[in-house]
This record gives structure tokens, C-alpha cells and sequence, in this order.
């Protein structure tokens, strides 16, 4: 059934009605129109995007825990957190699009002034933060560059050491020698190899070879030891207190690396009737333990250089 509305103008002018049933007409269509979106929708809905709040700090560095920390020990957790806490007592917390690069320069100078940290930890800092914004970025899909990417570090200031001078080389190199124990002989194999401590302490003393025409050691993995990388393996040629320092070594007695050991248990506990807890992390070195307190032959596996 059609309805039809009648409404007053209020004049006799011709002219005016027409006017004014115009704008009775366009305001009747514009509310018409309002209760048809109201009911049925306007079908740009799924074009719109729905506003989100950004993601707060702490959610960031909750996001970069879960999903960096995975088989990563404690200190990872309490050195990443530590430096979040930097960051919001330096410039307070807010969500992440609340960060600028004037921000992230006070913060730099905040690690430096404030907290007296050096350039290198400053730099460490500022890296670990970094880290965290940059998870958050791409996991969370957000529009934002990361503030803390171009932060200026000051370089760190070189530090003069001076060589160590040739007479007192060769004056520790004649006490080493002289004194010839297990410790001073590794000092006096550095010396003139050039290996590393690391490299040293895991030799065996099947990797020294005095019967080749050029006597040598190498440096090669081992159970106990693993090399930095594959190319650490080479073989290094001894001379001076190196070569010496070798000979000695493979010329003591079977055993003799373990008398520090035992002189140090003897004095800690056992000539005191106390009990003693000793902890040894080098599997080779708790067996030929046990083996001497067990009154057993250690034979040839006491080498002073096996780790």
C-alpha cells in the first residue's frame, strides 16, 4: 500500500514552494538513505581496515624472548631485559612507534654519560635493542623504520701497549726452562710456536713430531678440544724454546702432571679428615684421577700434554 505524505509550505508563491519542497525532498532522501545503511550495510566494510594500538616495548621484548630465547641460557634472558631497562630509564615506555632517531642519540648518550659504559658495551647496548624493534617490525607487520639502526658510535679509543722487550723474553724463556714444570713448559712453547693457549692445553703428545726432518706440532681436534673452525688445523714447525720445551715434555716421567693435583687434594681435605668435593670437567682427566686412587696403572695415557 502506497503512502503519501502531505506537509504545509506555508506560502502561496509558486516560486518559494518549489524551493523549499526541493530541500524536503533531499533531506527525505539523505535520512532514507542513513536507515538504508543502518539495516543492510554500505559493502565497504571488508575494505576497511580496523585500527590497532600499537605494540608496547614490553611486548616487543616478550615477542624477542619467545622466540630468540629457545635453548638459549639465563644470561641471554637477564642481559636482554637489562638492556630494555636501559633504554626505558633513559627515555621512558612507551609503544614502539612513540621511539624517534632523537630518542635512540639520547639514549646513546644517556649508556655513556649516565651509565659510564664504553664504547664497546655502549655498542653491545644498543645492538641488543636494536634487535628487539627489529623482531617486533617484522613479525608484527608495522609500517615504522627502526630508530636505533643508525645511531653514531664513537669509535673506541685505541689503547697503546707497548712489545714486551726481547731481553725479558729471553729471561722468562731460561726461568721456564729452568724450572720445568707442566706450566712453565707451555709458556715456554708459546713463546716461539706462536699457538694459542687454547691450542696448547688440548695438545696431545702424539700431535708432536721430533722424528720428522723438521720437527713440528699439530694443532688438530680433539674429544676434549674443538678448533674455532676447520681451517684452525695446521701444523706448526718448532724451534728455539718451543723445541726444547716439546722435548722436555715428552721426556718426563708418566704421571707427572697429576702431582699438583694430588698435593692440592692432600692439603685441602684428606690430611685434615675432612670430606672434599672436587669437581673435574675433563672426562680424561676424572679417569686417570680415579684410576691413581684406585692403585691402578695409568701407563702411557699420562702424557702431561693429553687434555
Amino acid at each position: 500500500m502506497n503512502s503519501r505524505l502531505q506537509i504545509c509550505l506555508h506560502t502561496h508563491d509558486e516560486h518559494i514552494a518549489l524551493k523549499k519542497a526541493k530541500q524536503l525532498y533531499h533531506e527525505a532522501q539523505k535520512q532514507w538513505s542513513e536507515l538504508r545503511l543502518k539495516t543492510i550495510g554500505s559493502g565497504f566494510d571488508k575494505f576497511l581496515i580496523q585500527y590497532q594500538k600499537p605494540p608496547a616495548l614490553s611486548d616487543a621484548l616478550e615477542l624477542y624472548l619467545t622466540i630468540k630465547g629457545n635453548h638459549r641460557d639465563e644470561r641471554f634472558f637477564v642481559t636482554t631485559k637489562r638492556n630494555i631497562s636501559y633504554l626505558i630509564s633513559a627515555v621512558g615506555d612507551r609503544d614502539l612507534t612513540g621511539y624517534s632517531t632523537a630518542d635512540a642519540t639520547r639514549f646513546r648518550t644517556w649508556l655513556i654519560e649516565h651509565q659510564g659504559l664504553s664504547t664497546s658495551s655502549t655498542r653491545r647496548v644498543m645492538s641488543s635493542v636494536k634487535s628487539v624493534f627489529n623482531l617486533a617490525i617484522v613479525e608484527l607487520g608495522l609500517a615504522l623504520s627502526n630508530p636505533f639502526s643508525f645511531v653514531y658510535i664513537p669509535p673506541k679509543e685505541a689503547s697503546l701497549r707497548g712489545a714486551i722487550p726481547e731481553h725479558l723474553i729471553f729471561e722468562l724463556q731460561e726461568k721456564c726452562l729452568t724450572v720445568c714444570d707442566e706450566k712453565r713448559l707451555i709458556i715456554a712453547l708459546l713463546i716461539d710456536s706462536g699457538v694459542r693457549l687454547n691450542e696448547a692445553l688440548g695438545l696431545h703428545k702424539n700431535d708432536i713430531s721430533l722424528e720428522s726432518e723438521v720437527p713440528s706440532l699439530m694443532i688438530r681436534e680433539h674429544p676434549w678440544r674443538r678448533l674455532k673452525t676447520h681451517f684452525s688445523t695446521k701444523t706448526i714447525p718448532l724451534i728455539g724454546s718451543s723445541l726444547i720445551s716439546a722435548k722436555k715434555i715428552l721426556n718426563q716421567s708418566e704421571g707427572s702432571f697429576l702431582s699438583e693435583l694430588i698435593q692440592w687434594v692432600w692439603r685441602r681435605g684428606v690430611r685434615k679428615g675432612q670430606p672434599l668435593t672436587l669437581y673435574l670437567p675433563s672426562q680424561r682427566m676424572r679417569t686417570l684421577f680415579c684410576a691413581w686412587l684406585n692403585g691402578e696403572c695409568i701407563g702411557d695415557r699420562a702424557s702431561p700434554l693429553a687434555a
